[in-house]
């Protein structure tokens, strides 16, 4: 009788609770003095990118939000209605089309000469295609195989887009994103954005889907376009 509590116990747990994964990076901006920091939480079925204290962006079911909690609204993008706002999340991976789709000349993460430590770990630095905007991005991933590897970083992209080449890629690279930097021309002015990453935390996911408090207000997007204006 004891044997079977134990494994009932040990059955719940498992379909009660998932691996989860909380990536912080620090963000260091052009002209600003101190790193903003980005909180990434990313569980089975969802994933939420924070912007400021009052708001961040959610994604699950194929579907993306910018959600104020402050004014406890989101706006709802629909993947198939409104891929330009997938799309802004991996433009430096190559130029994303209407039917998802990525067109780029070469690999996707073309591996250069250039290697460094990055938190004391030996990192291999990569050209990455999206450059179609007068940017330049790179971006270093460790030379040996760590815990959270490719297969972490393609599960991620996956929230973005359901390309297979472009995930195909991630999946074979040995850590997730290290540093990435991109360099953005506009005229005369330059502006450079570098992240790098802080550390990747697992925690338990207690549910499948992320559900919003009662009262929130959500808003569709109209079909297509980049929400400019909305964030």
């Amino acid at each position: 009788m004891k044997k079977t509590l134990i494994f009932l116990f040990l059955t719940l747990s498992f379909f009660s609770f998932a691996r989860g994964y909380k990536i912080t990076y620090k963000v260091f901006l052009s002209g600003d003095d101190k790193p903003v920091i980005e909180t990434t939480t990313l569980c089975n079925k969802w994933m939420t990118i924070s912007i400021d204290k009052n708001r961040f962006y959610l994604f699950q079911n194929y579907k993306g939000y910018i959600v104020d909690k402050k004014h406890k609204k989101a706006i709802e993008y629909d993947f198939n209605k409104n891929r330009p706002f997938f799309s802004a999340f991996i433009a430096i991976y190559g130029v994303s089309t209407t039917d998802g789709n990525i067109v780029f000349p070469q690999l996707i993460f073309k591996k250069t000469k250039k290697t460094g430590k990055i938190h004391k770990i030996l990192a291999r630095k990569y050209e990455l295609p999206g450059n179609y905007l007068h940017s330049r991005s790179t971006a270093w991933f460790s030379e040996k195989k760590l815990r959270y590897n490719g297969e972490l970083f393609a599960k991620y992209l996956s929230f973005f887009s359901n390309s297979k080449r472009l995930l195909d890629e991630a999946r074979t690279l040995k850590s997730f994103p290290l540093k990435i930097e991109t360099l953005l021309k506009a005229g005369i002015t330059e502006d450079k954005n570098t992240r790098i990453l802080e550390k990747i935390e697992e925690f338990n996911c207690t549910s499948k889907e992320f559900k919003f408090p009662k009262g929130f207000k959500i808003i569709k997007a109209k079909p297509q376009g980049l929400p400019v204006a909305e964030m």
